[in-house]
């Protein structure tokens, strides 16, 4: 008896939103869940692929481990509502704006020291005050 065998791009976007939250919610890891719904055990990153595609925030194992862990221990072990999913869906995806404002913020500090070595090299190498004097008219 062989086993059916389902491709990713079969999937409407209902199907992959419901996949994303219990991807959230199971205890199942990636390639579980995906051969729960494939039949196939190599799931080669689709589903964060999905989740990137359709709005929601990366999850690594960890926040994975950590998110389960808080519905079970807030709900007793009860299957989360959806005002729940939606309310822990926008505080990750605010967490991952914040993070991506700290790389950008982190960018634009090496860029000004940066700026800031390359005028003082100039100064150096060519005798010439590039910066502006705070006295000038």
């Amino acid at each position: 008896m062989s086993k059916f065998y389902r491709k990713a791009g079969s999937f409407s976007i209902a199907e992959r939103h419901a996949i994303i939250k219990e991807q959230e919610t199971s205890p199942l890891s990636n390639s579980s869940l995906w051969e729960k719904y494939t039949g196939s055990r190599k799931e080669e990153d689709t589903l964060n692929r999905w989740r990137k595609q359709l709005g929601y925030p990366a999850l690594n194992y960890k926040e994975r481990q950590y998110f389960r862990e808080q519905l079970s221990h807030d709900m007793g072990n009860q299957p989360p509502s959806e005002e729940k999913l939606k309310t822990d869906h926008d505080v990750r995806a605010m967490a991952e704006r914040i993070r991506l404002l700290e790389s950008e913020l982190e960018t634009a500090k090496l860029k000004a020291e940066g700026y800031e070595l390359m005028i003082h090299l100039a100064e150096q190498e060519f005798k010439t005050p590039i910066r502006k004097k705070s006295d000038t008219k």
